[in-house]
């Protein structure tokens, strides 16, 4: 009798949490979807896109399926930005609506969901989830949580999965597709981990980003964005406020880390300590590339002035 009622008493402990982690999960994917619907609703408004609709655009911009990536690009703007349509806000909104939901799913074991992607998968994806939610917790850099966001926003858009339901129906996303097998599953042969980086796809060309001090040509996704500025927007940094004088001396380090690694080791630590000190850059620079072949000077010459424009 007393064992029979411990049990009972166990379950709906075990309940009670359940419920307080779903209520608690519900109030994060409202907060994140609102948040989302905003900044679509100002996009539309100005029809330009909001710096967190580029960012988005831009950490996913490996993720994102033929018709997806067909609307983004005719959308793009000169410099960085995008006219915003209903067409374009459409594609996001559904991709948006996709990561919420699946991040949700994943985040209270929802079994239609874990069937859909291989245990390990979904365990991994899992432990990104609670240290997100634990570094918020313990306040951590708002630079440290976008980061690990991106990272977790792609691994969800890599599994492409179906999720949500009741009302909004089953939801699926923008991003490249899996193929299905005879029972209707998800095929996941090819998912077998998560921010598999060595999938992405470069090409040779021009980075989007007006602010961009990659070299020219460099290598850009499938967005025209480089991987520097990719980082940047996986920082969440508004490449659209940066300063230019800071972008002078940041350019001078890019150029100067590139080049001092042909450098005996002594000199390189010279070099190193010399571009610590924002003064020196300018100097360190016009020397580096005097050095250089005269055929790859104009491309550094080139960034340093248009940085300086």
């Amino acid at each position: 009798m007393c064992s029979s009622d411990l049990s009972v008493s166990e379950q709906l402990e075990g309940f009670q949490k359940d419920q307080f982690k779903y209520k608690l999960q519900a109030e994060k994917t409202a907060e994140e979807w609102f948040s989302f619907e905003v900044e679509l609703a100002l996009s539309l408004k100005t029809k330009k896109a909001t710096y967190e609709i580029q960012r988005f655009i831009a950490v996913l911009q490996h993720m994102w399926d033929e018709e997806g990536l067909r609307v983004i690009k005719e959308h793009e703007l000169a410099g960085n930005n995008y006219k915003m349509s209903n067409k374009l806000a459409a594609i996001l909104e559904r991709a948006k609506q996709n990561i919420i939901n699946s991040n949700a799913a994943l985040a209270t074991n929802n079994k239609q969901v874990l069937v859909q992607i291989k245990p390990e998968v979904a365990k991994e994806i899992q432990n990104q989830i609670k240290q997100i939610d634990t570094l918020r917790h313990n306040n951590a850099s708002d630079q440290q949580i976008m980061v690990l966001q991106a990272q977790l926003d792609r691994n969800i858009a890599g599994q492409n999965l179906r999720a949500g339901g009741g009302c909004a129906g089953i939801n699926r996303d923008s991003f490249s597709k899996k193929t299905e097998t005879v029972d209707g599953r998800l095929d996941t042969s090819d998912n077998d981990t998560v921010d598999d980086k060595e999938n992405w796809k470069w090409k040779i060309g021009n980075c989007r980003i007006k602010v961009c001090i990659s070299p020219k040509p460099t290598k850009v996704g499938p967005c025209q964005i480089c991987e520097r500025c990719q980082h940047k927007f996986d920082q969440g940094e508004d490449l659209t406020k940066v300063n230019s004088s800071k972008l002078e001396i940041n350019l001078g380090r890019s150029i100067i880390s590139e080049l001092i690694q042909t450098k005996p080791d002594d000199q390189k630590n010279q070099k190193v300590a010399e571009i610590n000190n924002d003064d020196k850059v300018d100097n360190v620079v016009n020397e580096l590339i005097s050095r250089i072949p005269k055929q790859e000077q104009p491309k550094y010459k080139a960034h340093t002035l248009e940085m300086a424009a």
